[in-house]
């Protein structure tokens, strides 16, 4: 788990640096952010204790022991009736063996974390944007790439020389090396959608500048299957 900046485990409401942005509700799945309480209780007037508000566009995740992972029995089952997915073995087995942990209360987003949500850190920090806000600039350096590898086979045909291996195009690559000097723009249509094409380290620095952190998988079990020891939150049937 990642703790925003100063973090103790029981922060108050998280920070939220732009709550125009921060105020958009979006269904999907993507990126969700959590804040850490050591308590869902605080002290009312009378003196007894009430459940603590959730800071705005956050619910509270209410703690307690949870199933996390995946019993042996099951994934051997699972992989004799789909054996195209036995190439993934050493993935699945680390997700055994099946057994139940203590997870604390939190906090988690309604809804996850949109493009227009990112841009506003983007702008903020000057932090790289996602590839696909600069899909056109990817397309003319993909079209240049492939004009310039015709051309460069073209000259050694025309020397009488060995033509040039192909070479594969790399738009994460391009996009390491160029993005800070290549113009991006966020399309209308993209903004209330989750944001994607980010890593762990960017998802990480986008939730300590937020104010907030991402959720732990056994955070993640607990918001999806709370006490139930069902696979699924609907159920057992995928």
């Amino acid at each position: 788990p990642v703790d925003s900046p100063g973090s103790t485990g029981s922060s108050a409401a998280p920070k939220r640096p732009y709550p125009e942005v921060f105020s958009l509700l979006y269904p999907a799945l993507a990126l969700a952010l959590a804040a850490s309480t050591a308590t869902a209780l605080v002290p009312a007037s009378n003196g007894s204790t009430a459940e603590m508000e959730p800071p705005p566009g956050m619910v509270l995740i209410k703690g307690g022991r949870t199933k996390v992972g995946t019993d042996f029995k099951d994934l051997k089952t699972l992989l004799e009736e789909h054996p195209t997915l036995q190439g993934n073995y050493s993935s699945f087995i680390a997700e055994t063996p099946e057994h139940n942990v203590t997870v604390e209360d939190f906090f988690l987003m309604v809804n996850e974390v949109t493009n227009e949500q990112f841009e506003a850190y983007v702008k903020d920090t000057g932090a790289r944007p996602p590839r696909h806000w600069a899909e056109e600039q990817e397309n003319e350096a993909r079209d240049t790439f492939l004009r310039e590898q015709g051309k460069a086979k073209r000259d050694a045909r025309e020397a009488g020389e060995t033509p040039p291996p192909d070479r594969i195009f790399d738009p994460k690559e391009w996009w390491r090396k160029n993005w800070e000097n290549v113009e991006w723009t966020l399309k209308d249509e993209l903004r209330p959608l989750p944001v994607t094409h980010v890593d762990y380290q960017d998802a990480r620095n986008y939730a300590r500048w937020a104010g907030m952190r991402l959720m732990t998988e056994q955070e993640y079990q607990r918001a999806c299957r709370g006490d139930s020891t069902q696979s699924y939150p609907w159920g057992e049937a995928w």
